[in-house]
């Protein structure tokens, strides 16, 4: 699908450039396909894909603009970024180059989703907060009319262009969608999380806490879920791996031999020295419950590392300061561990 648009940019390049009136030409893309339960997207510019499944709404794609670059930056806020007179200059598009460089992303599809693609003479004109109170109110063609209209109330300084796909059911050919029943969450016993559901959880884990939306969703990608039954062994003492390990469900148990050093919940992680670096395994960890981790490698890293230099940059200094907080903990438990061993020290040499 990335090449499709690249292609396309291609061709537009090259007509622009047999054809000097049209020099500088360029436009947005989104390809959208879907395929039994799971679409793919691919996009360059600032036109986007939203989705509203059931009462969750959520931009899909990252805008390819300059003010969208230095908010990743924390150059400006989103406050700022809104009314920045640059704020439609965009740094990737169709047909300015011989190729565009895409950000493609893969989603589970449910009954009753809804996918809003539209240009940013829509989101120019209509925040989020309204486009998402219309889709609650009207649907079909009746949502595309009310949203261009109210772009157009607002001015309609752009061309205005709005898609919706909407999935069917195909065991409820015959319901009445107008008011659809969103379809329930998935848990541990159907098999995995999907993706908005992973964005959702990384919103609360200390590696993500300075993402945006987005950004999650490209983490997210690079991720994979692991299960585990009680008393099984998620890691062991002195092995070699390079997995860090985020708890989505259950506990496990920290052990060093007999001793054992905690035990670990949701939102905990664990692998961290063996993921920045070659260090084997300081610790064994065991399922204490039936257990569920979100693991990213450090190979998966690299990879979002090159593919996004400001996310990967935001996930490791996140994880850097997680690290000096642990170590800065470690060593007052060290300093009170040290002093309570003196104390007892000159207890039993003191005379009675």
């Amino acid at each position: 699908m990335p090449r499709l648009i690249q292609n396309a940019s291609d061709v537009v390049f090259r007509y622009a450039f047999e054809h000097p009136e049209c020099q500088g030409m360029a436009t947005t893309a989104v390809v959208f396909q879907a395929t039994g339960r799971h679409a793919l997207i691919s996009h360059a510019g600032d036109s986007r894909v939203y989705l509203l499944r059931g009462d969750q709404f959520r931009q899909l794609t990252e805008d390819h603009t300059l003010v969208q670059k230095l908010v990743k930056e924390g150059q400006l806020s989103v406050q700022e970024a809104a009314v920045h007179p640059q704020r439609n200059v965009i740094i990737r598009s169709v047909g300015i180059t011989p190729g565009v460089e895409c950000d493609t992303l893969f989603i589970d599809v449910r009954p009753s989703d809804m996918f809003l693609i539209c240009s940013d003479g829509l989101t120019d004109m209509v925040h989020d907060e309204e486009i998402h109170e219309l889709a609650l109110r009207y649907r079909d063609e009746a949502l595309v009319t009310a949203l261009i209209q109210r772009a157009n109330a607002r001015g309609g300084r752009d061309n205005i262009t709005v898609l919706l796909l909407e999935v069917e059911d195909p065991d409820e050919e015959d319901a009445d969608r107008r008011s659809p029943t969103p379809s329930p969450k998935r848990t541990a016993a159907d098999g995995g999380y999907d993706l908005l559901e992973k964005t959702t959880f990384l919103e609360n884990i200390f590696m993500f806490k300075h993402c945006n939306a987005q950004e999650r969703m490209k983490a997210v990608r690079c991720m994979y879920v692991n299960s585990y039954e009680p008393g099984e062994t998620v890691i062991s003492l002195d092995e070699e791996g390079e997995e860090l390990f985020l708890i989505a469900e259950g506990e496990c148990d920290v052990i060093k031999g007999d001793v054992h050093l905690a035990t670990m919940g949701v939102g905990e992680c664990f692998g961290e020295l063996a993921f920045i670096s070659r260090y084997n395994r300081t610790a064994t960890v065991n399922a204490k419950t039936a257990v569920k981790c979100f693991v990213m490698t450090r190979q998966d890293l690299h990879e979002l590392l090159s593919d996004d230099a400001v996310l990967g940059n935001k996930l490791l200094w996140n994880f850097l300061e997680n690290l000096g907080d642990s170590v800065k903990r470690l060593s007052l438990e060290n300093a009170d561990l040290k002093g309570a061993a003196q104390s007892a020290a000159r207890g039993g040499t003191t005379p009675d």
